[in-house]
């Protein structure tokens, strides 16, 4: 507390503790000219460390240092505190007579904020503009702040209709599912601190929030269920379908009490329901949700380097990991679903992360397990074949590929760039990066090694079709041409790396199939078969075209047998069939003379049936091919769902 001018400050030299003497600032100090009183203990400055480290790392005693300090020292002190300022907590270790002032000093003059134990007992981010982080921890929990207990939480998901019993060995598959199909490429959680975490949870009967781990909860169990959901055959008659609906159901009823005190799962629970709701085409809950976990990321400081916190003994390299993995899988699906949905993200600003990037330096030797629904069949199957992983090569050089998109998005939003000149040389730029990008990837997941290995992982294909869609729209005819007629170059960049994804598709089909791929293998293919639809259009070398009107038939055998665990998938169809329409009045009509035809280059109408005959063949035989997917028939369920409230909870 500062004391007003004019405050007594100290006690006479009579005094044998300066237990009189209140803590002050700088500026009271300076102006009354007083040396620097002992604090009585300096455990009240240590009071977090102790209780983090125990008796055994408590602070020297107060008699251990020098009985004052002059102003001049003190204002070294703080010279040097603030010349090394990073924004990160500074636990007070001085050993100086100013400890405690110096410490406090060192807080107000912070610029970034710190970590602080809010009222849920969980460690947050207090910038230096919310005061906050001028408190070692905040004020204990509020009665009403806690989160409900098992019988709330079994309470409100009975009202919604979700509230079925779920197998512990259901729950154990769909979660294996998830790590082998959907976690190596949106890498949000780390599977080893995830199943510790999840054994010891189950091996323990209480249900005290305080017991619980922040990387464990029952909104995260439930999140990856619903996309595990989507890579299974099995039908629970005993459980609502279609599962995936399910499990999303029951996490989000369940979401809306952990969002009272989240945690890091809670991050990583929001991710994956954003997976799902663009799964089902729920893009705005999706997008919501997306958005939320990058909030709630700044929010437990997962953007902060850990680094300072372990060594004051406030983390562990547990918290070091889950943290990390979490915080660069929620940057990279926010960013995913800005180029999904078409708009400007909102994540933090890059120059403000201090968390170390992800690089394979840092990871650990690890096996990948084709995990299917073989997986758990009796009479003795043999167990799912392991693969030396990628995941570390492949979240390394996705980070950096998604930085270079990020610029490009920049671009495309950038209302000041109207010329199309401009857009090109800024493009240019990108497209120049990208190939730096793909030259610099290690033989572990280099393009070379897509061809001559025998067997790719799912992950390593997808960060090339990653690449491969990303130089699309750096070289997009429907994007960057504002205006005049497309350029050779352009033409040719996106329809190569069209052809390339369509050709690592034909891998992925041979090697896993395609009943099983990331969520956001669909988008890319979406992109890549408008190209191909674009080709066998405008095209008027007959080679070309046939190798687009082939091309377009393996991107939508793909969407249509990704429909059956994305319905995302059936909507891409659609919009290319609209699309092909919408095209085929304005290029094939002789008394128009469209601004497509202009761009397009189409010197005379495509009244050749035969071009539109084999392209309405690709687009309508894979539509009418799609056949009902059980778990998709009831969902009557559904009409009590919706009308839950969870206030009512």
């Amino acid at each position: 507390m500062l004391l007003p001018p004019g405050a007594p400050t100290a006690c006479d030299s009579s005094t044998t503790a300066p237990t009189c003497v209140a803590r002050i600032g700088g500026n009271t100090l300076r102006k009354h000219n007083i040396p620097v009183p002992v604090p009585t203990s300096t455990l009240d400055c240590h009071a977090y460390l102790v209780r983090r480290q125990g008796p055994s790392q408590a602070p020297p005693s107060p008699d251990q240092h020098p009985r004052s300090t002059h102003l001049g020292s003190l204002g070294h002190e703080i010279g040097t505190y603030s010349h090394r300022l990073d924004g990160r907590t500074t636990i007070p270790t001085t050993q100086h007579l100013g400890g405690c002032i110096d410490d406090e000093l060192d807080q107000l003059s912070k610029r970034l904020g710190s970590l602080r134990v809010a009222e849920d007992g969980q460690l947050r981010y207090y910038g230096a503009t919310s005061n906050m982080h001028l408190l070692n921890e905040a004020p204990g929990p509020q009665a009403d702040s806690a989160p409900f207990c098992g019988y709330d939480a079994d309470t409100c998901l009975a009202q919604a209709g979700v509230g079925h019993t779920v197998p512990r060995e259901l729950e154990d598959h769909l979660i294996g599912l998830y790590f082998a199909w959907e976690n190596p490429f949106i890498h949000v959680v780390d599977e080893d601190v995830f199943l510790n975490t999840r054994a010891r949870t189950l091996s323990q009967s209480t249900t005290d929030p305080k017991s619980q781990s922040p990387y464990y909860n029952q909104v995260l169990v439930n999140a990856m269920c619903s996309i595990g959901s989507a890579f299974t055959d099995r039908i629970i008659l005993e459980l609502p379908s279609p599962l995936a609906e399910f499990f999303g159901r029951r996490a989000r009823v369940l979401l809306d009490a952990d969002m009272d005190s989240p945690s890091v799962a809670t991050v990583q629970a929001l991710v994956i329901m954003s997976a799902h709701e663009a799964a089902v085409m729920r893009d705005a809950r999706g997008w919501l949700y997306s958005g939320m976990a990058m909030r709630l990321a700044v929010d437990l400081a997962l953007h902060m380097d850990p680094d300072p916190y372990v060594k004051k003994g406030t983390m562990d390299q547990h918290d070091v990991v889950a943290r990390r993995v979490a915080f660069w899988g929620t940057f990279l699906v926010d960013l995913g679903w800005s180029y999904y949905v078409g708009r400007l993200t909102m994540h933090i600003n890059l120059d403000g992360v201090t968390v170390p990037k992800p690089s394979h330096k840092s990871g650990k030797s690890r096996a990948w397990t084709h995990y299917t629904d073989e997986a758990i069949q009796p009479f003795n199957e043999p167990a799912p074949r392991q693969y030396p992983d990628t995941i570390d090569h492949v979240l390394e050089h996705q980070v950096s590929l998604y930085v270079i998109m990020a610029q490009l998005q920049k671009i495309f939003n950038d209302i000041k760039l109207h010329s199309r000149g401009i857009v090109n040389s800024s493009t240019k730029k990108v497209t120049r990066d990208l190939i730096h990008w793909r030259q610099s990837l290690p033989p572990e997941i280099s393009t070379e090694s897509i061809f001559q290995s025998s067997i790719t992982l799912p992950h390593t294909l997808l960060l090339h079709m990653q690449y491969h869609e990303v130089m699309i729209f750096a070289n997009h005819p429907l994007i960057a041409g504002a205006s005049g007629a497309m350029t050779t170059d352009i033409r040719e960049g996106c329809a190569e790396s069209a052809r390339a994804i369509a050709l690592i598709l034909q891998i992925y089909k041979q090697q896993w199939s395609l009943r099983r791929m990331n969520i956001q293998g669909v988008h890319m293919i979406f992109s890549a078969t408008l190209v191909h639809l674009l080709l066998s259009c405008t095209s008027e070398d007959s080679s070309t075209r046939e190798a687009a009107v082939n091309d377009l038939k393996v991107c939508c055998e793909a969407l249509k047998e990704l429909s059956i665990a994305f319905r995302s998938a059936t909507r891409a169809l659609d919009s290319i069939a609209k699309t092909k329409e919408k095209w085929q009045a304005s290029l094939d009509n002789p008394d128009m003379d469209t601004t497509l035809k202009t761009y397009f280059q189409v010197q005379q109408p495509i009244s050749d049936p035969k071009i539109w005959q084999a392209v309405d063949e690709v687009i309508c035989q894979e539509q009418n091919m799609h056949q009902s997917d059980p778990q998709l028939d009831d969902v009557s369920w559904l009409d009590k769902v919706d009308g839950y409230a969870g206030d009512d909870c």
